[in-house]
């Protein structure tokens, strides 16, 4: 996964407007790596689904609303889990991770 990381530097490069000024939230996730958001997002949404169905089994007999599962959620940890790391690897592309989320809201 490293190595993923390491070599989407040019290509980051090329795209460097759009991560400083993106559209939207979509558009700002595909610039990445297809193997990086594939692989955080499975992660993601498996520990979401099993949080949603513990906290569902929970409060099911309580009469309390159930939760439903919330897809935009996941790309906004998403994205907040990917560009964390591209800061951390290339902290000279100066991609501010406060702009680009309020960019994103």
């Amino acid at each position: 996964m490293g190595q993923k990381l390491w070599q989407l530097y040019k290509y980051l490069k090329m795209n460097i407007n759009d991560l400083q000024n993106p559209e939207s939230l979509n558009i700002y996730i595909n610039i990445f790596s297809k193997s990086l958001t594939i692989f955080f997002k499975s992660m993601l949404i498996l520990i979401l689904e099993n949080k949603i169905a513990e906290s569902n089994r929970k409060w099911s007999s309580k009469n309390k609303p159930l939760k439903e599962f919330d897809s935009q959620k996941i790309n906004k940890i998403l994205s907040l889990l990917i560009l964390t790391l591209i800061n951390f690897t290339f902290p000279y592309l100066n991609l501010w991770l406060s702009n680009i989320l309020a960019s994103l809201c």
